[in-house]
């Protein structure tokens, strides 16, 4: 995995998390993952599951799209 890539995707992801109020434990929680694997997607350690992105949209009421513009900016400027 590109760790940019991640860290772009953990940034999207915690960028919504936080414009809905949650802490990561509560949104961890509300899609039925361990913290600590929540953590990692956050950090960029771990691209969560297509799925998984699905749930944390949901949850945070903004769409997969959203949380994928910015990873795939930086993946189209360099192909």
């Amino acid at each position: 995995m590109n760790t940019r890539v991640g860290k772009y995707l953990g940034q999207a992801i915690a960028t919504a998390r936080q414009k809905a109020g949650l802490t990561q434990e509560e949104l961890a929680a509300k899609i039925k993952i361990a913290p600590r694997t929540y953590q990692a997607y956050e950090a960029g350690d771990v691209l969560p599951r297509y799925i998984t992105l699905f749930k944390i949209a949901k949850a945070t009421g903004v769409s997969a799209p959203q949380l994928l513009a910015p990873m795939w900016d930086d993946w189209s400027k360099k192909e």
